[in-house]
């Protein structure tokens, strides 16, 4: 019987040691990333944080490490003990002018107990990768998973910096058609009340507020192609580009493959979903595959026109023409 258990306790640990240690999913917002880590989310050894926006946000000062910086040096454990407090103050709440905090902050704070976050921040070597890990850990422990990770699509700028963090982690970066996020986009942002000071102004100014979702969309998917194209070459067991069109097309192709570059085991409820996004067929069950040529139905001519004549080359590339 001790030989037995000695031999399931060897192959346990080898098991865990084959898989990844972190997953993150980056990608120009409203290309699926929402849907992808809904989907790993229900691989029972997967638990992926939501949008952090700890490594940095389209204005970096909005970045959470960065508000974590005003409290060094943390290897003085009055400093911990003063952040902690600060996250569990309403202050934290208002930490920028930019964005609101966050479900995956007030989740901590709402459902972890604080000493047990200052316990763990206490515990690490206090380096910004080990106190983003030891969020990152919190969430996975809540869920008995053992892969941990995160979702924030802007944290494309960073996949080089969480590659070198996290020598076992894997990225997954969400590709889809721009004319599809620009549509997503802009309905997500006229219908949605709640968003940041700064676009309930722009929604004010009428047709300008599209163009300004334009010019927006075509600065982050052409940094998000390059970035897919340079990181795809130099880290390609690790970085793992998705197209959304394929996804939500075919997700028993794609989902079980990606599975097997993740090095996690592929489970049958992960193709069981509910349309979850702020798009056209919220609460739908199953894939919205039509979604991966809606946007023709809703773009504005000249967006259209805009978008086929700046990335024609790209979108031949990736077979969106």
């Amino acid at each position: 019987m001790r030989a037995c258990s000695e031999s399931t306790a060897q192959a346990v640990r080898h098991c865990t040691a084959d898989l990844p240690s972190h997953v993150f999913i980056v990608g120009v917002h409203r290309s699926g990333t929402t849907l992808m880590r809904h989907i790993l989310n229900d691989c029972s050894r997967v638990a992926l944080c939501d949008e952090t926006h700890y490594m940095g946000h389209v204005i970096p000062t909005a970045g959470m490490r960065r508000h974590f910086r005003r409290f060094a040096p943390l290897a003085n454990d009055d400093n911990v003990r003063r952040l902690v407090d600060h996250m569990y103050s309403p202050a934290f709440t208002r930490y920028s002018w930019f964005k609101e905090l966050g479900w995956q902050w007030k989740w901590i704070v709402n459902t972890v107990a604080r000493n047990l976050v200052h316990e763990r921040i206490l515990a690490c070597d206090r380096s910004e990768p080990a106190i983003f890990d030891v969020f990152m850990r919190l969430y996975a422990d809540h869920r008995g998973a053992v892969v941990r990770g995160e979702k924030t699509p802007i944290h494309l700028r960073w996949t080089d910096e969480l590659i070198r963090w996290y020598p076992q982690s894997r990225i997954i970066h969400m590709i889809r058609d721009p004319r599809g996020v620009h549509v997503s986009d802009l309905k997500r942002r006229r219908e949605q009340q709640k968003r940041a000071p700064v676009y309930q102004l722009l929604r004010t100014l009428g047709p300008l507020f599209e163009i300004f979702t334009a010019v927006e969309t075509t600065l982050m998917w052409s940094d998000s192609v390059k970035r897919a194209h340079k990181m795809s070459q130099l880290h390609k067991d690790r970085y793992h580009v998705v197209k959304f069109e394929e996804l939500v097309c075919a997700p028993e192709e794609v989902v079980p493959r990606l599975c097997r570059d993740l090095g996690i085991g592929f489970e049958n409820r992960m193709l069981d979903r509910t349309v979850v996004s702020a798009g056209f067929r919220r609460g739908d069950k199953g894939f919205d595959g039509p979604a991966a040529e809606r946007w023709s139905e809703h773009i504005s001519g000249w967006a259209a026109r805009w978008y086929g004549w700046r990335f024609k080359r790209e979108l031949k590339e990736f077979s969106y023409d």
